[in-house]
């Protein structure tokens, strides 16, 4: 899977927010600026090439996160579980690996 697609259709506003997504956005105060930053800077670190009905992935990027109560601003991972078919489908967000992915990452530099 290539990042280099993930980041053309986002920069193309080709991409799908599925409900869950931006629903994790809110719960996790996760910003689309946030989003952007993560899918520019990052890099894919798990693949599921043979998920239906489109091939799934887990990417990690970097994104500056400011401390709840505070204007200290921190770097942060922020991990996008998304899927690239005619489209692209942004799944979920987390700022922790999410469990389902476990040990399939695999931490390519």
């Amino acid at each position: 899977m290539d990042i280099d697609s993930v980041r053309t259709l986002f920069q193309a506003d080709d991409y799908v927010a599925r409900m869950h997504f931006t629903d994790r956005m809110l719960e996790r105060e996760v910003s689309w600026d946030q989003v952007a930053e993560a899918i520019d800077t990052g890099r894919i670190v798990g693949e599921r090439p043979k998920q239906a009905p489109y091939p799934e992935f887990l990417l990690v990027g970097q994104v500056e996160w400011t401390v709840p109560g505070t204007s200290i601003s921190l770097p942060r991972p922020l991990f996008i579980h998304g899927a690239l078919g005619d489209v692209l489908y942004l799944i979920t967000c987390d700022w922790n690996m999410p469990r389902e992915w476990g040990q399939r990452l695999r931490w390519r530099r």
